[in-house]
């Protein structure tokens, strides 16, 4: 009863979220929130549905909007997530336009087509039959851990004019992002060419090193070097002839110690 589940007619896009929370918002948001500079049809762009509006606007904090994860649509809190952290309105709603920007795709209630938009793939999956669902469900975690969802896949495949930097908390997938980036690099590179991808810990790098077995071919491997940082400064220093260790913390601070004293004498 809390639950609706309809097409989006912005995005396209089915779409589950909660009515009750929504019903509870008053309409006139008298204090300033995060998103009360945003107009609602920027919000409705974003997929917020409309009815869902005035909640949104009632947030006052990004913990506001966290909270409410369930009760929003997920594609909705994602693009409200990464405009609750800065990122530009027209950056965000062209994020999360898989279509190339054909608005005239939104306007449909046709389920079977919502339900091939790229938007529903990331929560919604049609099967045949019961046979194909054991199948999914009997697909190794693995699988799941190298998954490339369509609003990742753009940042995997852009072509940046500089050095780039995603941001995300923990669990966000940017490890993956990571991985998908070096093989595209990889299979782009020319037979000289290699991508250092690079961790600071070594744990990290063993174990992207076994997950890119997964999505990589051999020759796209050949390509790729992944080995954590202080490995890859003791290795450098040792081709030139250097002889160094590297320190951390207390070592570092007594070797500070050290050198204020004999520059003081």
């Amino acid at each position: 009863m809390r639950k609706r589940c309809e097409v989006n007619p912005q995005t396209g896009a089915l779409q589950i979220f909660d009515v009750q929370s929504s019903e509870h918002a008053n309409e006139v948001v008298t204090k300033q929130g995060i998103f009360t500079s945003f107009s609602r049809s920027d919000l409705l762009k974003l997929g917020v549905p409309e009815i869902q509006v005035p909640f949104v606007k009632s947030f006052e904090t990004k913990e506001e909007l966290f909270a409410a994860k369930n009760d929003l649509p997920a594609d909705a809190f994602e693009a409200l997530s990464w405009l609750s952290e800065g990122f530009p309105i027209d950056e965000v709603i062209d994020l999360m336009q898989t279509d190339g920007g054909n608005e005239s795709v939104g306007a449909t209630e046709d389920l079977s087509k919502a339900l091939e938009r790229p938007e529903t793939l990331k929560s919604f999956v049609v099967v045949s039959g019961e046979d194909e669902l054991r199948r999914i469900m009997a697909e190794p975690l693995e699988k799941w851990r190298v998954f490339l969802h369509p609003t990742q896949r753009k940042i995997v495949e852009k072509n940046y004019s500089g050095s780039a930097r995603v941001l995300g908390g923990a669990g966000t997938g940017k490890t993956v992002v990571a991985m998908h980036r070096a093989k595209f690099l990889a299979s782009q590179c020319s037979a000289d060419d290699r991508i250092l991808f690079t961790t600071f810990t070594a744990n990290l790098a063993s174990d992207i090193k076994e997950n890119l077995k997964k999505i990589c071919t051999i020759e796209e491997l050949r390509k790729i070097e992944v080995i954590h940082l202080d490995a890859w400064v003791s290795n450098y220093l040792r081709e030139l002839g250097y002889t160094a260790s590297i320190s951390y913390d207390s070592e570092i601070n007594k070797l500070w110690d050290d050198y204020q004293k004999a520059t003081l004498l």
